[in-house]
């Protein structure tokens, strides 16, 4: 159980802000479908969101279905049912098998053209599926030979944290962009540096600041239509300020946020 200070907002039991309770059967094409996969993670994001104004606004449905029972078993025919029925799935929590699940999931839909798939990682521990447009943004040093081959093998381009800028990353996104319109954004939170927020399964030390990460994923949100989001390893009893869960909520107000921008234009 993640210990809840006083400073955090205690209402961890509550719905995503701006969402109501409903199920698979209710989705409607545009729907935001958030679930947990992974119960403290999914209970902290919500609990950061609340705290966060503005955290869902929007012309589209926020729809909170809870959280998975058995998200390893679950979760790829909950994530058939929410992509055949037009929804966009949002998903709290998880590690980078359930992260694999996701852009597996996206690369079987029935959809006109593969979305790309956008990783936010020290680590390239999500295994993309073959040929897929692919981005891995704020990788460390330390990657293993062979998850980097196989990134790369499998069409994914790569910016390392310490060359991560607006413009190379505006430059990646732009070519990315010519295959692909619609994106799945992976957060892992793992990329924060640790000094900033500890609440992660992976120390990182050299990692992204939480401004570069945020404005990284503000940036993504600009340039594709986003067919998905996923929060994964996010550890809350790690960091008793709540600073990684919070970080959690307010990419997850930048990004979505996008979308009510572009449903004004």
């Amino acid at each position: 159980m993640v210990a809840r200070l006083i400073h955090r907002h205690a209402i961890a039991d509550r719905h995503y802000p701006g969402a109501w309770a409903g199920k698979l059967q209710g989705l409607l094409p545009g729907d935001i479908a958030l679930f947990g996969a992974e119960t403290e993670s999914a209970r902290a994001i919500r609990d950061a969101a609340h705290g966060i104004e503005g955290a869902s606004e929007g012309s589209f449905r926020f729809v909170d279905l809870g959280n998975l029972m058995d998200p390893a078993d679950q979760l790829p025919a909950v994530l058939k049912l929410i992509i055949g029925r037009g929804a966009r799935p949002v998903m709290l929590g998880g590690d980078a098998g359930l992260g694999t699940a996701l852009g597996e999931a996206f690369t079987r839909a029935p959809i006109s053209t593969a979305p790309a798939i956008i990783l936010l990682s020290p680590r390239l521990d999500v295994r993309l599926p073959s040929a897929a447009a692919a981005l891995a943004i704020g990788t460390k040093r330390l990657i293993s030979k062979s998850s980097h081959d196989a990134w790369r093998a499998a069409g994914g381009e790569i910016i390392p944290a310490a060359r991560l800028d607006c413009s190379k990353l505006d430059e990646a996104l732009q070519t990315l962009g010519d295959s692909a319109s619609e994106a799945l954004l992976l957060v892992d939170l793992s990329v924060i540096d640790t000094g900033y927020a500890a609440g992660a399964t992976t120390r990182n030390v050299g990692g992204l600041g939480p401004v570069d990460a945020i404005e990284a994923a503000e940036q993504v949100a600009s340039r594709f239509e986003l067919g998905g989001l996923a929060f994964l390893n996010l550890a809350p009893e790690r960091d008793p300020r709540g600073h990684s869960e919070r970080i959690a909520a307010m990419i997850g107000q930048r990004v979505l946020g996008q979308g009510k921008a572009r449903q004004a234009a």
